[in-house]
């Protein structure tokens, strides 16, 4: 847990789950969760009363209260949108005046707390399945970690195809390869390429080897590597291309002389290290991310 969710935690009297990276807890007998989403948390209920709540009431109090963005009722689901605020105890004395006056209005307009998928009263409380933080009744979480536990014993059972993975991730970074020489053509190096190259490369190995591993990850990580080493490449033999009007081939081939002959090695290793520097800004946080949901997506627990 970093300093930033521990402030949240001590101000609030929450729980964090590291895996799931929300928050979750009790407050006067409603269980509930904080999830952070970009610069914003989403702080989310599961009630009812008579029935689904009324999305009415709840934009209602959403617009008095100034801690509030916007609110969402999905089923028994309610979501408050917090509003952004800057640093760690602003935060958390957002959230603390959030929670405060949601629950004020809950406990004062009858709503009770309720499984989100179910609408059962009985013992709900804060789950994480598949990854997913939910508001849960035991005998719910109980159906749905059945589920999750057959399907992990499922891909337990399956065999990861390295070769058919190798195959995948190499028709992902093809693709991303595409677009990073496009972008390169219009005479940027992005971020976004580097984003590209980790999302296509890891899923298309994933989609294909029908699992993610460790080995998994340093396959599609070498893939990355030459193929970013073959975009530059490539984008600087379609400019030698239009330049002496010669063909993709010869271009190609020619890159290394021309680059030498012309003295453009610093521009040239420029762009190369720019474009690994970017690739890994956004590639490494995607394997990460992957690697972390791939680990969780097949579990559930408490909070």
């Amino acid at each position: 847990m970093n300093k930033f969710a521990r402030n949240i935690c001590e101000a609030n009297n929450l729980k964090y789950d590291d895996a799931s990276e929300c928050y979750s807890g009790v407050k006067s007998g409603y269980p509930l969760l904080l999830c952070r989403t970009g610069n914003t948390h989403e702080l989310i209920f599961s009630v009812m009363k008579n029935g689904f709540p009324d999305p009415v009431e709840f934009k209602t109090l959403a617009k008095d209260c100034t801690a509030i963005h916007s609110c969402k009722v999905s089923g028994y689901k309610v979501t408050f949108v917090l509003k952004t605020a800057i640093g760690p105890s602003a935060v958390a004395a957002k959230v603390a005046l959030a929670i405060d006056t949601v629950i004020r209005f809950l406990s004062s307009n009858g709503y009770i707390p309720c499984c989100e998928e179910s609408g059962e009263q009985d013992e709900v409380a804060p789950y994480i399945v598949s990854g997913q933080p939910k508001i849960l009744s035991s005998n719910t979480f109980l159906n749905m970690a059945k589920v999750v536990s057959d399907k992990d014993f499922e891909i337990s059972k399956k065999h990861e195809n390295i070769f058919a993975g190798f195959a995948g991730a190499l028709i992902g970074s093809v693709i991303a390869s595409i677009g990073i020489i496009i972008i390169a053509q219009l005479g940027y190096v992005s971020i976004f390429g580097g984003i590209l190259m980790g999302i296509l490369t890891i899923k298309g190995y994933e989609l294909l080897a029908g699992k993610l591993s460790i080995k998994g990850i340093v396959v599609s990580a070498i893939i990355m590597i030459a193929m970013v080493y073959l975009s530059n490449q490539l984008d600087w033999a379609i400019t030698i291309m239009n330049e002496f009007k010669v063909s993709i081939g010869e271009a190609f081939t020619s890159v290394n002389y021309v680059v030498e002959v012309a003295e453009l090695k610093s521009t040239y290793y420029g762009n190369l290290g720019l474009l690994y520097l970017f690739t890994l800004a956004g590639s490494v946080p995607m394997m990460i991310s992957a690697f972390k949901q791939n680990k969780v997506k097949n579990t559930a627990h408490k909070m």
